[in-house]
């Protein structure tokens, strides 16, 4: 677990991430910490999540603007990008160094009605671990002037220096329908119908963008909880694209199992050099399994979501099932369980954040 939680609200305990257990907080409401929690609990009984990190590729984008000719702007960029990438290199030995640098160039004519036409020029460079938070803003400022003589271009002094649409953080699960449903008679179709539901999700973009920043919002609540550089900016930004796309892939494989699949592109290098968090939670080590934990959380984000959503039918059909799902989903055990079912269904009141005031009073009695 993190060193620093001084913003905590509460934790997601029982992760099993890579065959390590973890313990991460949150600074979120109780009711979406229980959710996820449960699903944390109901991976463990499928062998956990498994996550890893694909690629620690960054872009450096530079725009630049007054070109007469920005296609002859950008074939003069790409003939001599073997050099400029040799050179940008030359600048920062010590990334080299590291195994990191920069890769490659991508160059792109642009042309708006709004801002007519310019010249986009990429720095495709990997960051060994994020190790300086200062190399991708510096490299840009000094290879900004080459390509401003090589164009005769003028440099738009908005650049993007973190764009992190080839650094995914992936994690995946599969659960037997009988141990991921919270009503074992309704595995099968639950499992169907949350596959269902995602299709229908993916197909529309304002569904899949609210989604998607459901996910997000939960990996922030995570990373705002460990450092306090949360209040300066956001932690998580998902890669710019010109299409939306899902983060998540929810479908059953041929032997049934509900499979779920999520790669974020997320920056989390200001986790990892803030001077501001603990040494122990800066170390390579906690960086990975932060990056780790913040994608199975993204995952099980999606699945707690999508479970709600696709109970609706049970819960127009069968509100005391689904008040013994809701029930199930909170914590509650044993006796517990009948006890919070008959409390929310006969004011027809059920809901998680009522469930978990019921289970807390019935605790403490």
């Amino acid at each position: 677990m993190p060193d620093n939680t001084a913003s905590a609200t509460g934790f997601i305990d029982g992760l099993l991430i890579n065959d390590i257990d973890q313990c991460m907080p949150a600074t979120a409401d109780l009711g979406w910490m229980a959710g996820v929690g449960r699903i944390a609990q109901l991976a463990r009984g499928a062998g956990g999540f498994i996550a890893f990190c694909a690629g620690p590729l960054v872009r450096s984008r530079i725009q630049f603007t007054g070109i007469a000719d920005v296609y002859n702007a950008r074939r003069q960029v790409l003939r001599l990008r073997n050099e400029l990438i040799g050179l940008a290199n030359t600048m920062n030995p010590k990334l080299v160094a590291l195994g990191g640098g920069c890769k490659d160039i991508a160059v792109y004519a642009r042309q708006t009605l709004q801002h007519g036409a310019y010249l986009e020029v990429d720095l495709i460079v990997d960051v060994p671990n994020r190790s300086d938070a200062n190399i991708l803003d510096s490299m840009l400022s000094r290879m900004a002037p080459l390509i401003e003589q090589l164009t005769l271009g003028t440099r738009n002094r908005t650049s993007i220096s973190d764009i992190a649409d080839q650094q995914l953080l992936c994690a995946q699960v599969a659960f037997d329908a009988h141990c991921f449903a919270l009503a074992p008679q309704d595995a099968d179709a639950l499992a169907s119908r949350i596959v269902d539901l995602h299709r229908h999700i993916c197909t529309t973009p304002g569904l899949m963008r609210l989604h998607n920043a459901g996910v997000v919002k939960a990996v922030n609540s995570v990373l705002a909880a460990i450092t306090p550089a949360a209040t300066d900016k956001p932690h998580c930004r998902t890669a710019q694209s010109d299409h939306d796309a899902p983060l998540c892939i929810w479908y059953r494989d041929h032997r049934g199992r509900l499979c779920g699949r999520i790669a974020l592109p997320l920056i989390t290098g200001l986790v990892e050099h803030d001077e501001r968090m603990p040494a122990m939670s800066r170390t390579s080590s906690s960086v990975h399994q932060l990056n780790h934990a913040v994608a199975a959380i993204g995952l099980a984000q999606s699945l707690a979501s999508l479970h709600a959503d696709a109970s609706d039918a049970i819960a127009l059909a069968e509100p005391g099932q689904h008040a013994h799902d809701v029930a199930l989903l909170v914590g509650a055990r044993g006796d517990e369980v009948a006890k919070l079912v008959n409390a929310m269904v006969q004011p027809q009141d059920i809901r998680c954040d009522h469930a978990i005031d019921l289970l807390d009073a019935l605790q403490s009695q």
